[in-house]
């Protein structure tokens, strides 16, 4: 049976789909809907409505897709950037670092800012992550230019960026 807290996965298939869940709109939607994509049924809803790619955020979860493209603030407010991307942990799974853009005017002279991950915090009235440095602070932080590769798994590199922020290391 499909609830709010039981889910079923739609994906395998038709007949397992149908048997599990309970609720007629959902076998509906399960029967029009299955051939063309799969879904997550969390009924009363549309299955259409729950593919992966419209569930993005949840209270304590937000995917990678997402972060991207999030302001990153100064802790007086002061807009200082966009995160660009983040960089992951291969064996952890943990992020290490968000890259922040900042600078530049069209992309032009735009520079990227790792910033360690424990560094942000995100703000729910802001709508974006709040770190505490000054755009002063930022313009001497360890930079790149979107040309420029970074020694990313050098870890005097990597230490190089923790120790300007004043923060351990994440492996």
């Amino acid at each position: 049976m499909c609830s709010d807290r039981q889910y079923v996965d739609h994906t395998r298939d038709r007949d397992m789909a149908l048997r599990e869940c309970a609720q007629p709109q959902c076998a509906r939607d399960v029967q029009k809907k299955l051939t063309r994509a799969p879904a997550i049924c969390r009924a009363p809803w549309n299955v259409e409505d729950m593919t992966m790619d419209n569930i993005d955020e949840t209270v304590s979860l937000i995917s990678a897709g997402k972060v991207q493209g999030t302001n990153v603030y100064n802790t007086g407010g002061d807009s200082l950037g966009d995160i660009h991307d983040v960089m992951i942990d291969k064996r952890t799974g943990k992020i290490a670092y968000a890259i922040m853009s900042f600078g530049g005017f069209l992309g032009i002279g735009e520079r990227y800012h790792p910033l360690p991950w424990s560094t942000l915090k995100y703000d729910t009235r802001q709508g974006g992550y709040v770190v505490g440095l000054t755009k002063d602070q930022l313009e001497k932080a360890p930079t790149y230019a979107a040309k420029e590769t970074p020694a990313w798994g050098n870890r005097g590199f990597e230490k190089t960026i923790h120790d300007y922020y004043g923060v351990a290391p994440y492996w």
